[in-house]
């Protein structure tokens, strides 16, 4: 059997109402029949380049799923052990966690509010290189707002009623959002994941939607796009996906990846926000639709 031509596959994945990926890579029937087959047990180690193309690859899901769910309203709290209550297993560290997000739930609905969204992110317990010791326990954990963040810091304790103690310290901070999300807060977040579960989501997190498009790009166009420079005009990509732009400068907004041997064409990924419109009601603008101007206003002047 002859092997189809290779062509250009856009994922394209909505994270919430506010930003948007574009992911063009090259792609084969024979790649779409292998993915839809049962995968035979591997028997041997993942190449170094595709581990890592895969961990990139869940880096991204990660900023996507936490710009699908997480805004300015919502906290991320940091708990930590004193030494007296560092946990000598892993699995007394999971069960400090899940006693403290079950207070959280239960004060969220004692408050009236719904059950929380939430990530969490362990991290310690394993070997240090540097020093071969255990490194301490210690989590982060991303989740909806609305209760007062003195309260859900205080929760992390152990003990009932007036035996309780706190367990350590546990900071809780407002999410600050950027032009690409919370993408920041993401990077950080997974620099030092636990074992194989990353982070541990719950289940009524809102997963980004994604569609497929294999008729939009080219192979020729692609490599033009990427040769010619394009790739990082901001013009190129509000044109190409109105009410859209870059989620920040074009240097971070745009991943291109040149051709080698594991992929004959380009491989480009795009962060993209909406363009936030005119406010009829107080007849401000957007900061971009500003700057705009400025420059236009510069260039005339």
């Amino acid at each position: 059997m002859k092997n189809s031509l290779p062509f250009i596959r856009e994922n394209r994945t909505y994270c919430g109402t506010e930003f948007m990926t574009v992911n063009l890579f090259q792609y084969t029937e024979e790649q779409q029949s292998a993915c839809r087959k049962k995968r035979k047990r591997r028997e041997k180690l993942t190449p170094p380049k595709q581990m890592n193309l895969n961990d990139r690859n869940q880096k991204r899901y990660f900023t996507e799923l936490v710009n699908a769910n997480f805004t300015e309203e919502d906290i991320v709290i940091h708990p930590t052990y004193d030494p007296k209550f560092m946990p000598k297993i892993e699995e007394e560290d999971i069960r400090n966690v899940e006693n403290f997000l079950r207070r959280v739930n239960y004060a969220r609905k004692k408050a009236g509010l719904p059950p929380m969204k939430r990530i969490w992110i362990p991290e310690g317990g394993t070997i240090s290189k540097r020093t071969g010791k255990k490194t301490k326990y210690h989590h982060h954990i991303i989740m909806s707002g609305g209760l007062d963040r003195d309260l859900v810091e205080s929760l992390w304790k152990t003990g009932k009623g007036k035996k309780a103690v706190s367990l350590g310290f546990a900071n809780a901070d407002r999410l600050k959002p950027g032009e690409n999300g919370l993408e920041i807060l993401t990077k950080y977040l997974s620099k030092a994941p636990r074992g194989s579960r990353r982070w541990r989501p719950s289940k009524n997190l809102t997963k980004p939607e994604r569609t497929t498009n294999d008729h939009k790009y080219s192979n020729r166009k692609l490599r033009k796009l990427c040769e010619s420079g394009e790739v990082y005009d901001r013009t190129y990509w509000e044109k190409k996906y109105p009410s859209f732009t870059l989620a920040g400068a074009a240097e971070t907004a745009i991943e291109a990846d040149a051709p080698d041997e594991m992929n004959g064409n380009w491989r480009v990924y795009a962060k993209l926000r909406k363009i936030v419109p005119i406010n009829r009601k107080s007849g401000t603008k957007s900061r971009e639709t500003r700057t705009k101007m400025k420059i236009a206003l510069q260039e005339t002047g």
